[in-house]
């Protein structure tokens, strides 16, 4: 699973993370579950993740797929931008 999450086609092709609208994933965007935090001393951006904040109940496995895609997707954009990964 996480590697395929890694695997930028796998993920990217099958969630298409440039599409997810922001008003989809509003509520768990305002949760503050998920956040970026600056970089770490190698330019790399850290995303922390509150998991004490998720609430199961309140989304569906497809929402959250969506919010993780939507951060990751944030952050690669944020790393390519400092081209850490080249």
């Amino acid at each position: 699973m996480l590697y395929d999450i890694f695997n930028k086609k796998t993920w990217y092709m099958e969630y298409k993370p440039y599409k997810i609208d922001e008003e989809e994933i509003r509520s768990d965007l305002e949760s503050g579950k998920v956040f970026l935090h600056g970089t770490d001393k190698n330019g790399h951006p850290c995303l922390i993740i509150k998991v004490a904040l998720h609430i199961p109940e309140e989304t569906t496995y497809e929402k959250l797929m969506k919010y993780g895609m939507y951060w990751m997707f944030k952050a690669f954009k944020i790393a390519d931008e400092y081209v850490v990964f080249k």
